[in-house]
Formats: C-alpha cells, structure tokens, sequence
C-alpha cells in the first residue's frame, strides 16, 4: 500500500519573502533599492584612505607655503640690512674728507647702491628695500630730519614688516659705530634727537624694539651713526 503525504493547509508558504532578499548575508549589508550590488568592505576603505590622504596633503602644503613665507621674510631681512650696510660705507666713503655731512645724502648714496635697490619715484632715483619701503639718509642726530652735521648721520628704513622690523633693528644694538637707535610704528610718530655718547646706553631695548615693530606695514627703523 502506497502512502501519500499532503502538506497541511496551515504551513505558511516556505519562498523567501522580499524582505529576505533585500538582505545581504554579509554582516547585515543592505542591497541598495533596485536590486544593485552594495560596495564592497574594500571599496568603502579605499575611499576613505583617499579622503585622509587629501587631508593630510592639505595640511602638508600649508605648512610648506608658511614656511617658505617665513624663509622669504628673512632673505628679505637679510638683503635689507646689506643695503644699509652699504649705504653707510657709501656714506663714509664720499664723506671721508669732507667737514662735515650734508643734509640730505639719499641722491649721494642712491648711486653707489645695487640696482635691484633703485627705483625711479616721480623722476627721481630712491633707494629701497626688497619690500618696496624706502631708505633714506640724511646728516644729524635726528632720524628723518636733515641738518648739516660734522659727527653724526642717521639712516630710516621705511614701511617694514613686523618680524623684518625686529630682526634688522635687534641687529644693530651692539654695533659700535652706532649711536642710537630707535623704532617706529605709528605713521604719525616722529623720531627724537640722538646726540650724545650717553644716548648708546638709551637704545630702545628688545622689549621696546617689539613693541614699537607692532605688526603693520609701516614700521620704520632709525638708525644714528658717529663719523
């Protein structure tokens, strides 16, 4: 006798149902609507390591471009004080054996000085700093005013940046041949009187120095010389 087995009215249908096929068997990763394929574990990490690798370029450049900010500021500086250096010999030179220095010495140094330092302003040859600022030169003991003098001289570098304006001012505050020196950064302050021995104990100390070098692009540097 054959027996014949009928499955029963109340087992509910044994096909996968739409919500089964909509889940991966990996680790609960859902199939995207449409029935695509999901991206893979590796894709997904390899899409993430090129986003942190932008990143950190990013912040690579940065610190590249700032540094060689900073390295351009201190070539600046250093050409900056060569040129002053220069306009003094210059000075010293033409005024070796004459009684005493003239007023205005800008148009006597302007010649003897490189030609990358020269620019033409209003017809007129100026001398100036890698940063477009000018320098001048004059008799005295005041920076920025010209009188006739037999013992002193002064020269201003004009319009310098704040780091500029502390590393080329700091670098004259042991220089024997200097009789004061004296830093500016307001454009409406004026520089005073250097006119004794006395006045190389009055420098402007590094703390003033900073101070007075106050961030902005008008910052100017008085320097007195002794014949």
């Amino acid at each position: 006798m054959t027996m014949r087995t009928t499955l029963s009215p109340d087992i509910g249908d044994t096909r996968m149902t739409d919500a089964a096929f909509n889940t991966h068997p990996r680790a609960g990763t859902r199939i995207p609507a449409g029935g695509g394929r999901p991206w893979p574990r590796r894709r997904r990490r390899g899409l993430v390591n090129v986003l942190l690798t932008v990143a950190i370029a990013a912040v690579v450049i940065s610190g590249i471009v700032a540094t060689a900010v900073v390295v351009n500021n201190n070539v600046r500086a250093q050409q900056a004080r060569l040129l002053i250096g220069v306009a003094e010999n210059r000075i010293r030179q033409i005024y070796a054996t004459l009684p005493q220095f003239d007023a205005d010495m800008s148009g006597v140094v302007v010649t003897g000085m490189p030609s990358n330092a020269i620019q033409s302003q209003g017809g007129t040859d100026v001398i100036v700093t890698p940063w477009g600022g000018l320098i001048a030169a004059g008799g005295g003991a005041t920076p920025g005013t010209g009188v006739a003098s037999g013992n002193r001289f002064w020269i201003v570098v004009a319009d310098l940046p704040e780091a500029a304006c502390e590393s080329i001012a700091q670098s004259f505050l042991n220089n024997n041949t200097v009789v004061g020196i004296q830093v500016l950064g307001d454009p409406t302050d004026t520089f005073t009187a250097m006119t004794t021995d006395a006045a190389i104990q009055a420098f402007d100390t590094p703390a003033e120095i900073q101070a007075g070098c106050d961030g902005g692009t008008d910052d100017r540097v008085g320097i007195v010389y002794r014949s």
